[in-house]
């Protein structure tokens, strides 16, 4: 069969056509005079469009300058044929999109709507801060935020900074199904693993503040955020004070970074709250008096700190974003500082710093309970995590 085209004659397979769009499939098994002519005539199609999807229904290999990537959608919806999904990922970048979007939905081409909304997933970060982003309905804002939450759940180790290490400082997640750690990249130059603030949001690694080194002399004013599933770190905003041993965590889309020191005796009371839609710092409410070593988690939509030197080795301090403020909580069973804190289904767990209990606080009551685990945890500094409903301890 021939197709014609503002009389241009384009040779074509009818099995092949009828096979990859289902445009002639309904023309050629429908009866009606183009399936038995010989010459089928096409309007209103430009010619250097259906070329190169004439010639990829043919080879499975599609070349189109990207400058007609936009018109080739309109004649994709008459054909009715499933572009690629690498094609449509080639052809998508940070100042095409929301427009590529917008004409996907109006042809109503889902396979291409489906590409574009993984692309923003994985690249939320960077997407969130465009206009064109806040543009979309809040539906398609909660659908990209649902994918990009739908990734596996990893516990991740940070590598060595020392002298002798690698000079590559590896990072690890723990493989459940294999019962091993497994390396998936490496720090960037200027990130910190000595006494920073590490943190995990919208599934981006947050590596924030430290040392330079383990002479813990200089302030790391360097801070990144990794993007796993692109596998690249960016490098964000300095805080506004440098610190280290201080408590990060973050909370309705924004990181927390509370607390530490600047030199060994020191203990900052200040707290600062990153935006990633701006990339800025800002203080809020500082904490009552200086801490530093302390332990940081969130639990019912506020975020808590227990023990820490020099002023709450016995107490849990809470704050509330909407309020501003902190307010004491309870006194620890147990005194700590260097020790770790998560939370989970309503009850925070309070573990290590050099004391083998674990002690359980639960938000609803308010009581204590406690844990006497198996294996001794004193060693336990500051690495506990919680996922896919276990607490991990990893100790030094």
């Amino acid at each position: 069969v021939h197709i014609c085209i503002d009389g241009q004659n384009f040779p074509a397979n009818k099995a092949v056509l009828q096979e990859k769009s289902d445009y002639f499939r309904a023309m050629f098994s429908s009866g009606m005079k183009e399936s038995t002519e010989d010459v089928v005539t096409l309007q209103s199609i430009p010619p250097n469009v259906f070329k190169p999807l004439l010639d990829y229904m043919h080879t499975d290999i599609l070349q189109i300058p990207q400058d007609s990537f936009l018109e080739t959608l309109d004649t994709v919806s008459f054909l009715q044929i499933v572009l690629p999904e690498k094609f449509i990922r080639e052809n998508i970048n940070g100042k095409n999109w929301h427009t590529i979007l917008s004409t996907a939905q109006a042809y109503a081409i889902t396979n291409v709507q489906d590409v574009l909304y993984g692309y923003l997933s994985d690249n939320l970060a960077e997407v969130m801060t465009e206009e064109s982003f806040h543009r979309l309905s809040k539906e398609q804002k909660n659908y990209i935020w649902e994918l990009r939450h739908k990734q596996r759940c990893s516990v991740v180790v940070l590598g060595a900074h020392e002298e002798n290490a690698s000079k590559t400082r590896p990072v690890y997640y723990y493989s459940e199904n294999e019962d091993k750690w497994v390396s998936f990249t490496s720090l960037p130059d200027r990130g910190s693993s000595v006494s920073c603030g590490v943190t995990v949001m919208d599934n981006y690694l947050y590596i924030v503040g430290g040392f330079v080194d383990f002479k813990c002399r200089d302030l790391q004013r360097k801070n990144f955020r990794y993007n796993p599933m692109t596998n690249t770190w960016t490098e964000i905003a300095p805080m506004l004070q440098g610190r280290a041993d201080f408590g990060l965590v973050a909370l309705d889309d924004h990181l927390y970074a509370i607390g530490g020191r600047q030199h060994y005796f020191s203990a900052l009371p200040s707290v600062e709250k990153y935006n990633p839609v701006a990339d800025e710092w800002v203080y809020t409410t500082p904490l009552p008096k200086g801490s530093r070593r302390h332990a940081v988690t969130t639990c019912v939509g506020a975020i808590y700190i227990s023990g820490g030197f020099p002023h709450y080795t016995d107490q849990m301090l809470s704050y509330s974003p909407v309020a501003d403020e902190w307010e004491f909580v309870t006194l620890l069973p147990t005194r700590r500082s260097d020790h770790g804190m998560v939370s989970a289904r309503g009850v925070i767990y309070v573990m290590g710093g050099y004391r083998s209990e674990v002690d359980c606080f639960v938000i609803s009551s308010g009581q204590w309970f406690h844990i006497r685990p198996t294996n001794k945890l004193e060693y336990l500094n500051k690495f506990a995590t919680v996922c896919n409903d276990c607490i991990y301890f990893v100790c030094k």
